[in-house]
């Protein structure tokens, strides 16, 4: 019997843990879900949870930081007395410290970490120096090293070993492993469902680029106009990314026409619980598009290229990574706007 023990953070890391458990023959798993302070994305992980009939699930509330901080180690503290072993950790982010905490004191065969799209694209830059990666500030910081340390008697190590599950053209470094995600099961599950295909419908999938500093929102508003011509006589439906503002997706609606159609889960599996699916799927460095890709075979994808000098620096060799990393996949389409 295999087990696991899995931490994510994501709706998207919930979707890869399902498929990682299938794909390693997991019989035995236990999930612990971290929510943040982003409602939706809250909403699409128990969503997603619910949908996958995923079982043994604990979720810790973010309402107080510290308090949620604190009962992560704790739990493992827990398993650490007990003895606990697992044949596989996998974690979803490996920025996030207290997943390394689990790392460091649980007993494991194989540690794993499970792809969450762009930020799969800096893992390598950072495997050599996981350890160092402390995002919250010196004051939690140290306030976790005193927990952690002094009261729970936990371990932090300064280096890990992460194998890869990654739907991504990901090279390995050192004695790493790739896997590499066809989302098999969700295909599986996508045949028992009975969608139909309509020639006038296209998505498009929104990025959060002027809101993370990626572009100027006028630049991203041109791209759209683009969009909007080419596919002039076609229903238009926009998918936004969580992290977009709503007075944005307000302009787009009354500037463009568009639909906005939040979805309460994530794209991949949200598009085949629908009647009808859409001709064509669109969109620009979303890592949605390699997924929609895999699972939708019917559905052309398409993603459109922005001029490198639309994107500010240094998001534009970034954006390039993206690009190249779309090319030559099966069934996703990378054409200049």
């Amino acid at each position: 019997m295999r087990t696991a023990l899995i931490l994510i953070k994501s709706p998207l890391q919930v979707l890869n843990a399902w498929e990682a458990i299938k794909s390693f023959n997991i019989n035995d798993y236990r999930v612990y879900v971290r929510y943040g302070s982003n409602e939706l994305s809250n909403l699409q992980i128990k969503s997603l949870v619910d949908f996958l009939h995923l079982s043994n699930v604990k979720y810790f509330l973010p309402k107080k930081y510290a308090l949620g901080m604190f009962n992560e180690l704790v739990v493992v503290r827990e398993l650490k007395k007990k003895k606990s072993s697992f044949d596989y950790i996998m974690i979803g982010d490996y920025r996030a410290t207290n997943f390394l905490y689990f790392l460091s004191n649980v007993k494991h065969k194989y540690s794993l970490l499970l792809d969450d799209g762009t930020a799969s694209y800096y893992i390598q830059e950072k495997y050599l120096m996981l350890g160092k990666v402390f995002k919250n500030g010196l004051l939690i910081d140290f306030s976790r090293f005193l927990l952690a340390g002094f009261i729970l008697n936990l371990k932090f190590d300064k280096i890990y070993k992460l194998d890869l599950f990654t739907s991504l053209n990901i090279d390995k470094i050192k004695d790493q492993k790739v896997f590499y995600n066809t989302y098999a099961a969700t295909l599986d599950l996508l045949q028992s469902r009975n969608c139909r295909v309509n020639a006038d419908l296209v998505f498009i999938i929104g990025a959060k680029y002027s809101e993370a500093g990626w572009m100027k929102q006028k630049s991203y508003f041109l791209g759209l106009d683009k969009l909007k011509n080419i596919y002039i006589n076609k229903r238009i439906y926009y998918l936004p990314h969580r992290g977009e503002f709503k007075k944005k997706l307000d302009e787009i609606k009354e500037n463009f026409g568009f639909v906005i159609l939040q979805l309460n889960e994530i794209v991949e599996t949200a598009l085949m619980k629908r009647d009808e699916l859409p001709q064509s799927i669109v969109g620009f460095t979303s890592t949605a598009l390699i997924n929609i890709s895999k699972i939708y075979k019917d559905i052309d994808v398409i993603s459109y290229r922005f001029p490198n000098d639309v994107f500010l620096n240094p998001w534009n060799g970034i954006a390039q990574e993206f690009y190249d990393n779309f090319k030559h996949r099966e069934n996703l389409k990378v054409i200049d706007l």
